[in-house]
């Protein structure tokens, strides 16, 4: 997602919250990518500067917000093999959340066969709401989906 949807999505989440007793989590899914390390060791590292680099750009966003508001964010940084929507869901149900906020770009039907979508991934694997964020006239189309 782009830096500025982000910041809107965190956003919309913590107005979500806003008077109540509830938490925002802020989280990132990530793989280390095949071929970036030969030894395990490389690897662990490779992971540990990801995440890092991920929670100071989660916190980023935090940053700018009330005391009140950054103290109800929860930022998580998750190294997984399995698939993002499935991850989300399964976090989703651990952490035992009422509602999951997700950021579309948009594609267009096209664009979404050719990469697929998180947002409808996780609609199919979660049990709780889930409101999905787009920024008003994106569209991500097939000849952009393959970079054209």
């Amino acid at each position: 997602l782009r830096r500025r949807r982000r910041a809107d999505l965190h956003r919309v989440a913590l107005r979500l919250v806003r008077g109540t007793s509830g938490r925002v989590g802020a989280m990132h899914v990530f793989k280390v990518p095949r071929g970036a390390a030969t030894k395990p060791a490389d690897l662990e590292q490779i992971a540990a500067r990801l995440e890092q680099g991920l929670l100071d750009r989660l916190g980023e966003f935090a940053a700018g917000e009330p005391d009140s508001d950054r103290e109800r964010v929860e930022l998580q940084a998750v190294q997984s093999p399995q698939p993002v929507p499935a991850v989300i869901a399964e976090q989703a149900r651990a952490q035992t959340a009422e509602l999951i906020c997700i950021g579309s770009r948009g594609r267009t039907p096209l664009a979404a066969l050719a990469l697929g979508s998180v947002a409808e991934g996780v609609l199919e694997r979660a049990s709780q709401a889930l409101y999905v964020h787009k920024e008003k006239g994106e569209t991500m189309g097939l000849l952009d989906a393959l970079g054209i």
